[in-house]
């Protein structure tokens, strides 16, 4: 059976700073030990829309998926022309498995400080 990926609420970014952002991935409230499931190779996009050609990488950590938190990021230098809103997903394989596990939309305001 396929699972959906879980809604996140819209995110609120400045264009221009560093976008951090910690996901806990729970089942019925508990997190869900993510090292002992075996998955691996996190991989997470930004896109302007689904149908984008364009895509920025985030930087994913998945050091405490064991803990069920994983943390991905942009750096300043990717997010300084981002504007309007996008779309985001999360995916993660288990062995030949792909499974996407959460999607959102992160809305961007210009900062006032720029360089």
């Amino acid at each position: 059976m396929a699972l959906n990926p879980a809604n996140v609420a819209p995110i609120s970014a400045y264009a221009g700073d560093t976008l951090t952002q910690t996901f806990r991935l729970t089942s019925d409230g508990a997190a869900i030990d993510l090292d002992a499931a075996n998955w691996t190779d996190w991989r997470a996009q930004y896109r302007t829309s689904v149908f984008s050609p364009e895509a920025l990488d985030f930087t994913v950590d998945a050091t405490l998926a064991s803990e069920g938190k994983i943390t991905v990021e942009l750096p300043a230098s990717q997010t300084e022309e981002l504007q309007g809103s996008g779309v985001y997903d999360l995916q993660a394989s288990q062995g030949e498995v792909v499974r996407t596990w959460l999607k959102g939309t992160i809305e961007w305001t210009k900062g006032v400080t720029r360089g």
